[in-house]
């Protein structure tokens, strides 16, 4: 089904007439994104290794912790049993 609005004693397509807006809105939207990132402070090589050494730490402190609570209550339910 095609619109057709009469603009300036013309007929336009729908489509035609309300692009322009649109248009100016994505334009402008792709602008604040590029503003926006070229705020962004990227982390440095050093602190990049740094915060991946701690997250790994972490993880292998905490599956051990939890290992031993998993052992831990595995023992005490075979002293119930």
């Amino acid at each position: 089904m095609k619109v057709h609005i009469k603009y300036a004693n013309m007929y336009v397509h729908a489509s035609v007439f309300f692009m322009g807006g649109k248009m100016k809105k994505i334009k402008a939207f792709f602008r604040g994104v590029k503003k926006e990132a070229q705020k962004t402070k990227w982390l440095t090589m050093k602190e990049t290794i740094t915060y991946s050494v701690v997250v790994v730490v972490m993880l292998v402190f905490f599956a051990a912790f939890f290992y031993g609570l998993d052992v831990l209550f595995a023992f005490l339910k075979g002293l119930i049993n």
